[in-house]
Parts: C-alpha cells; structure tokens; sequence
C-alpha cells in the first residue's frame, strides 16, 4: 500500500526550500501529517470539506505555537486507484512522536510520517506498524547530485 507512493510530480520539488526540509529532517525530530481524507478527494463537496479540515489542522498547530511548513504529500491510493495529492504539513521540531500519533487519530489518518536524527519511518496511526523507513540523506542524496528523481530510486516523496 505505500511501497509506491511517489508520483513523476517528484522530481519537481527540487529547488531551494527542499534544502530547508532536509536540514530539518536530518538535525531534529520531525513529523508529517494531513488532515485530508482520502474518499473526499473524488468529489467537489469533498475537496472543500478537506481544504477545511487542513485549515482546522493549522488553527490548531497555531494555538499552541506548533510550526510547520506546507507541503504536498503524493502516493498511490488502492482504494480509489489512482495517484492523489494531499496539503500535508511538515512539522519540525514536533515535541516527541505522541504528540504526531494524537494528531494523526484526531483526523483520522490511516499513516503518518515520524522521524528523528536523519531517519524516518511511515506508520501506522492505530496499529504502529512500520510500512516503510529509511534515512533522509541516503534517500535524497539522488537531489544534491541532480538525478532526476523516480520511482526507481527513492521510496517517497513530497513537494510544496
């Protein structure tokens, strides 16, 4: 379910911010999370309904003076078929991987991503199984030397 979810949109987010990102992920703890729902993405009455829960999402991490930095997260969906885009955000410095786990259930995410020290692990969000990880520097290294990026030669993805 989410050994393919890296779309050829990927090897368009290499530019500036990623170095942002990566810096991040690789110095501190860190933490991917949406709000979207998947079966909401088929339908115009659905996509409004997650723009607001992703705006609901941002209120919150505001309230309690939590950063983040948008991003737009891609994989292979099977329950509709298709490639899908999602707002996610990254959040950096995210207190510890609690605090990811209660946001990820208050929105009802099967997964969320966690990472500390340079490593990452997709999990998740009831059960805790681990459906991929890796290290940050192996998996992006391809960008810093200007290989295009694909399927092939990196696990996951996400662009702003």
């Amino acid at each position: 379910m989410y050994k393919d979810i890296l779309t050829p949109e990927f090897s368009k987010m290499a530019h500036a911010g990623m170095s942002r990102l990566i810096d991040h992920m690789v110095n501190g703890q860190f933490a991917i999370i949406s709000a979207e729902n998947d079966g909401n993405k088929l339908t115009e009455e659905g996509r409004a309904e997650n723009k607001k829960r992703d705006a609901e999402l941002r209120d919150l991490l505001r309230t309690f003076n939590i950063g983040f930095i948008n991003i737009k997260g891609s994989w292979l969906s099977e329950e509709v078929g298709q490639y899908l885009t999602e707002r996610s955000l990254f959040v950096p410095n995210i207190k510890d991987e609690q605090t990811a786990i209660a946001l990820a259930k208050l929105y009802n995410q099967e997964a969320y991503v966690f990472g500390n020290g340079g490593n990452y692990a997709v999990k998740g969000t009831n059960d805790g199984a681990s459906y991929m990880s890796g290290n940050v520097m192996e998996d992006f290294k391809l960008i810093n030397q200007g290989t295009e990026i694909n399927e092939e030669n990196v696990g996951f993805g996400y662009s702003d």
